[in-house]
């Protein structure tokens, strides 16, 4: 899949890949969520409503590899 999604699509696929990401904890990612290498949960999108995450553990920050901090910053 690596080798054949591009763009967005890349990006979003690593993501959940790489960082073990909820889908609704990944949509409701914002650049303020960004701090360096990280990426801070602390919402999810379920049903196109912003909310909590599913669990409180899940308000965690999410190491991101370079190469996708990178990808990001694009």
């Amino acid at each position: 899949m690596f080798s054949v999604l591009r763009g967005r699509d890349h990006l979003i696929f690593r993501l959940f890949v790489l960082c073990a990401f909820r889908h609704g904890e990944l949509f409701a990612l914002r650049w303020k969520s960004l701090h360096g290498a990280t990426l801070q949960v602390d919402a999810s999108l379920f049903r196109g409503q912003l909310g909590s995450p599913k669990t409180k553990s899940s308000e965690a920050a999410v190491a991101v590899p370079d190469s996708s901090v990178a990808d990001l910053l694009v």
